[in-house]
């Protein structure tokens, strides 16, 4: 496993109620995070109410070559790092070589 180098890129943009875009964030990528470790191809993406009209998605894959713990491991890396760098705004991306997680928000018109 390798989770030393990495790229982080984000959205510039500031959500509107970033307390509550925080909270969800953390609630959506820790369960995708437990639900691509349980499943065999280390992959989950889903995505959730943020508020009537937005919704925030998110995904997180490892790679195959790493063992479960392993993914573990890594994705609970970027998963801290990506609460640090989308502290409040509406998208980003943190890609180690053995997993990444990205999250998004999208406005329904």
């Amino acid at each position: 496993m390798e989770e030393d180098t990495h790229v982080y890129s984000g959205n510039q943009n500031n959500v509107i109620h970033p307390s509550l875009f925080n909270q969800t964030l953390a609630d959506l990528m820790n369960s995708l995070a437990h639900e691509a470790v349980s499943s065999s191809n280390f992959f989950a993406a889903e995505d959730v109410n943020f508020t009537t009209v937005t919704r925030l998605y998110g995904l997180v894959q490892c790679t195959p070559d790493i063992v479960s713990s392993e993914c573990c491991i890594c994705l609970a890396a970027c998963v801290s790092e990506i609460r640090k760098y989308c502290n409040g705004k509406e998208g980003g991306r943190i890609s180690k070589p053995s997993c990444n997680i990205r999250i998004v928000r999208f406005i329904c018109i």
